[in-house]
């Protein structure tokens, strides 16, 4: 029988580091550091820092302050557009564009006026409830007046008054201009203290509605008026419309 030989093979070890590998490495280390030179030359050209602001507001002199000169390319859309709601509360959205080489464009859109609360003056507010200003003395012209009274949450510009009571007053504000009710007579004040039962002055004639189907309550109501008075209201006290399905449910109180 033939003897098995022992053989022994030897294994070449091939270094992991090679002189190609450490060239690679060191070509890399070098195209980066030589694209972040060039990144940093580019943000540090004149040409591209900020020296002209296009914007439809008046922009707080210390933010204007703080974005002339930085380099457009790196500036922080996002902590301009927190500094500027923070500060002018009357806008609801603030769009930002970058316009190349050296523009900043900051176009807004404002809250428009809806309502005021009357409380230790008048405090004007958009469709959202945010509170937009505050007039000491006189009211806002051309806008419907609400009151909430004993509202607890604070009167701040800026703040946004939660309260279903004012969600309510919207809805029958809401009702009154698409009724024309509005156009045709002069609407004094909307009483919404009382969560269960909403009314308002019209011509000086309290209209109580209740707490909900405005739409056709105010419908029966300008029906009413047109038909039975003729739209004048001048002998009539009151009119309770809380139970209104149709005429015989509404409730009329005249004058004395």
């Amino acid at each position: 029988m033939r003897k098995k030989r022992n053989r022994k093979f030897s294994r070449k070890q091939h270094p992991f580091f090679t002189p190609g590998l450490y060239t690679k490495i060191i070509n890399t280390i070098l195209l980066l550091l030589g694209i972040a030179a060039l990144v940093i030359y580019i943000f540090s050209l004149d040409i591209f820092q900020v020296d002209t602001i296009e914007t439809n507001i008046s922009v707080d002199r210390d933010v204007v302050n703080e974005i002339k000169g930085q380099s457009l390319i790196s500036i922080d859309v996002r902590s301009i557009y927190r500094k500027i709601s923070k500060r002018h509360p009357e806008i609801k959205e603030v769009y930002i564009k970058k316009k190349f080489p050296s523009t900043l464009v900051i176009d807004a859109l404002r809250r428009k006026p809806f309502a005021q609360v009357k409380e230790d003056g008048f405090y004007v507010l958009d469709k959202d409830g945010v509170i937009l200003e505050k007039r000491r003395r006189k009211p806002c012209p051309g806008i419907f007046i609400i009151e909430l009274g004993g509202y607890r949450g604070p009167f701040g510009i800026g703040k946004t008054i939660h309260d279903k009571r004012l969600y309510l007053a919207y809805r029958l504000i809401e009702g009154l201009k698409k009724s024309g009710l509005a156009n045709k007579f002069k609407i004094n004040t909307i009483n919404a203290s009382a969560s269960y039962s909403v009314s308002f002055f019209m011509n000086g004639v309290n209209i109580i509605v209740g707490k909900g189907n405005f739409h056709k309550k105010l419908s029966l109501l300008k029906d009413l008026l047109d038909r039975k008075f003729n739209n004048k209201v001048d002998s009539i006290r009151y009119i309770d419309l809380r139970y209104a399905s149709s005429d015989d449910n509404i409730y009329i109180g005249n004058k004395r």
